[in-house]
């Protein structure tokens, strides 16, 4: 926890491990993960969040390798589960039903969903919360202070209407905040990660750059709205900002555009929930 008190990248240089013993499971060396804040072994890469494994300040700089090979872990998760939506997308093969809470959910949501689980349950020691395990239990199960949050298919109603616009979304939460994101959008094969210790950065096949959001305009600025915004809302805005332009989107989408500087603002009047 130190790591993230003080701010990892800074601090970095300075983490080391309390010298109480090599890894329990294969005898590996420790170090302090830039992501979390916790030791994991450098052989078997095993992370534990072991109270008295907490990093320390002093010693060798942390584990960015470790950390840059489960990024990279991560992103290529996000991307097979675009690829299992996309194949639904272009074949037309998904079958809708309806949820608990009254909102629909495809084959695509939960083959992508059990996909996603089975694959971080591999690369990470972190619980799994998604979207879809939450609709059929109906509640959460107690989770530990760093889990994953997950929404395999995120713009549900857009897919199934024949739109681009849904992405994949998964975040790495710590003590009740996000640290670490990836957002998907499979039909545009565009990936947004970012984190605390990493900047927003956007991929489009082999090319990567960073992002930035824009400096708001005075006018003749872009608003992005929700797909299924209602025709008096729009007028609404246009009244209040003649010269602005109304673009609806769906999904997470919405805030990636904004984060790389493709519009200005997300408007939003409805209810939102955890």
């Amino acid at each position: 926890e130190w790591g993230f008190r003080k701010g990892r990248r800074e601090a970095a240089e300075n983490l080391s491990y309390n010298e109480e013993g090599d890894c329990p499971r294969c005898g590996g060396e420790k170090q302090p993960s830039t992501i979390t804040g916790y030791l994991s072994c450098i052989k078997c890469q095993y992370e534990w969040q072991d109270p008295n494994h907490v990093a320390v300040k002093k010693g060798p700089p942390a584990n960015y390798r470790r950390d840059a090979e489960l990024i990279e872990d991560v992103l290529a998760i996000a991307k097979n589960a675009g690829e299992i939506i996309l194949k639904h997308y272009r074949e037309s093969t998904a079958k809708v039903s309806i949820k608990n809470d009254n909102t629909p959910v495809t084959d695509a949501d939960i083959e992508a969903d059990q996909y996603i689980i089975r694959e971080l349950n591999k690369k990470t020691n972190y619980p799994v919360v998604t979207e879809e395990g939450v609709a059929e239990d109906g509640w959460v199960q107690q989770t530990s202070e760093s889990f994953w949050l997950v929404d395999p298919l995120d713009g549900t109603k857009g897919f199934i209407e024949g739109n681009d616009f849904f992405t994949v979304n998964l975040g790495l939460i710590f003590q009740g905040r996000p640290i670490f994101g990836v957002v998907y959008a499979p039909a545009f094969d565009e990936l947004y990660w970012g984190g605390e210790s990493y900047p927003a950065q956007k991929r489009v096949g082999n090319e990567q750059k960073l992002i930035k959001s824009r400096e708001m305009p005075a006018e003749e600025f872009t608003i992005l709205v929700s797909s299924h915004y209602s025709i008096t809302r729009k007028e609404h805005i246009r009244s209040l900002w003649p010269s602005c332009t109304i673009v609806p989107m769906g999904s997470s989408l919405k805030f990636c555009r904004v984060a790389e500087g493709a519009a200005d603002v997300y408007v939003r009047r409805g209810p939102t929930s955890e």
